[in-house]
């Protein structure tokens, strides 16, 4: 059980809620600064890359579709991780997401389609 409240997902993923994410997941803060990013975040906590993917899964706010980009690249989550949590995220911008998959990452370019369709649908 956590004792610290669960952070909400957001759409711009500051130190202020990697702080947060990892002291819920019961790591030590301290070590984060300001100006980390996603890069800093993996190196100094690797060892939670599981309990991250996890709570990413099920974020219902924010922006979970570029997380997951950001988990495949900085923490070597795996590609098709990356892409169920893009299909499954009702929020944030999982067009986006799945584009640069497409674009940059191997995946294929119909799937991403598909997804940007999906996205065009909630918006009608």
């Amino acid at each position: 059980m956590h004792s610290v409240k669960r952070p909400e997902c957001p759409c711009v993923f500051t130190s202020e809620f990697f702080r947060e994410l990892v002291a819920y997941l019961g790591a030590d803060p301290s070590p984060i600064r300001p100006w980390w990013g996603w890069r800093k975040l993996a190196k100094q906590y690797p060892g939670l890359r599981r309990d991250i993917e996890q709570y990413i899964e099920t974020a219902t706010t924010g922006d979970p579709a570029g997380a997951a980009v950001d988990m495949m690249l900085y923490f070597g989550s795996s590609r098709g991780w990356a892409e169920k949590v893009i299909e499954n995220a009702k929020t944030g911008y999982p067009a986006s997401a799945a584009a640069e998959l497409a674009w940059f990452h191997g995946s294929s370019l119909a799937w991403a389609e598909e997804i940007a369709a999906r996205m065009r649908q909630r918006c009608v």
